[in-house]
This record gives C-alpha cells, structure tokens and sequence, in this order.
C-alpha cells in the first residue's frame, strides 16, 4: 500500500495467518494522512493481502462521490485533535463540530445508505473531561461514568460519538474507540515533547502517572481484531 509494515505485524500475521478466513475484507479508511489511518494501513497491509486498504481524502465534498458500496467496514479517522482550547476564535472552534461530529456522522450515514456492514468511529477519552481536573482530583472512568467535556473540543467529539451510534442497526455495526493518549513513532502532542526532553536531560522528575496510553502499534492489531470480528458497541482500548 505504499507505506511501512511494521515487524510487528508480520510477527502477529505469522501467528494467525492459518486462522484468517479466505474471503478478503476491504477496507475503507477516511481521512487520507492521518496519522491513525497511515498507521492502520501500514499494520494491516502485513497480512497478505487479506485486508485490502482504500484511504479517501475527506477535504471538501468530493468524497462524497466515492463509492463506499464496495467495502465491509468504513474507518473513520478524519478529525481535529489537540487543541489548544484557551486559544481558538470562534470560527475554528466551529470548525471542530464540523469536522468532529458533522464529516463524522454524514460519513456513517452514507456507509449506512450503501450498505457497508460496519463504521468505526475514533472517539476521545477527551469527552469525561480534562483529566482528574474535570471532577476534583483522581478521575477514574468506569461504565457508568457519564461525559462531561470540559471545553468546545471534547463536546465536538463527544456529540460526534452520540451521532454516529444513533445510526447502529443490526445490518449496520457502529463501533465506537474512546481513545487515550496514543503514542509511539511519529505521535504528536505531549509524549513527543516528553521523549525529547527524556533523551536530552540527565534528569528527569519522578511522576507517579495514572493516566492512560495505548500505544499506536496496539491500537492498530485493536482496530483489525474490531473488523475482522464485526463488532459493535463502546471500546475503551489502553495498554
């Protein structure tokens, strides 16, 4: 496909590459570029040929002349993340609905219409707020813990999570990731910064972390197992 196999996934392929059905699963991957979908590509391009991998550019509205008729599972890895939320005017804070919750459920309803069996969702841990500060200290998401976004950003994914599960049927599997941290080569945001600075100092604090990560390598095996198993529901995948 064009981009890097990771060893990784050939040792997983060597593994279960006499479990995999014959018939071969297409792949529909939006948001050509991205860094999640580059990467999905990438793991899923390792299993010879099984899984054959599609990725749309999402700018505009040529996408929607694309056929989507064609593919068994649709990845919706087009957003905007990492927003410096104290920083935004009201026209880029408008952009983020559009992108995180508008593309995302206009995109599920045309998977829906053409019939694909299955729409894969990249939501945020980001929608129960902003850490431990959201809720006065130690946050820890259960089941039952409820959303609560704490700014424009985690609302615009939050409301996009909601859209896209409202259109699920029985014929139109809607799964939803709630993302972490993802980090590994080439993450962006905060783990990056802290690698680079790791590897420079000669000294480091310690910090007792309780925050969840995932790292992309697993996040990528994650999201195959999601299609090659057809599942539906709410996904909280973490190291």
């Amino acid at each position: 496909a064009g981009h890097e196999i990771p060893a990784a996934a050939l040792g997983v392929y060597e593994q279960v590459k006499d479990c995999l059905p014959a018939a071969r699963k297409k792949i529909l991957i939006t948001g050509a570029g991205s860094y999640i979908g580059t990467a999905v590509s990438g793991w899923l391009s390792a299993f010879g040929g099984h899984y054959e991998i599609t990725q749309l550019n999402m700018h505009g509205d040529g996408w929607k002349a694309h056929d989507f008729s064609i593919y068994d599972t649709v990845l919706h890895a087009a957003g905007i993340a990492h927003a410096d939320t104290g920083k935004v005017s009201n026209e880029e804070k408008q952009l983020y609905y559009e992108i995180n919750r508008d593309l995302a459920v206009d995109a599920a309803k045309k998977a829906r219409e053409s019939g694909v069996k299955q729409f894969i969702y990249l939501s945020s841990i980001i929608i129960y707020g902003e850490g431990g500060t959201a809720q006065g200290g130690h946050h820890r998401i259960t089941a039952r813990t409820r959303p609560q976004p704490a700014n424009f950003y985690g609302n615009s994914k939050w409301q996009g999570d909601r859209g896209v599960r409202a259109l699920g049927t029985d014929r139109f599997k809607v799964c939803v990731l709630r993302l972490p941290m993802i980090y590994g080569r080439g993450s962006k945001g905060n783990y990056r910064i802290l690698a680079e600075l790791a590897g420079m100092t000669p000294v480091f604090p310690l910090v007792k972390n309780e925050r969840s990560v995932l790292h992309i390598e697993n996040l990528c095996e994650f999201i195959r197992l999601m299609i090659e198993n057809e599942e539906a529901g709410i996904f909280f995948p973490q190291n």
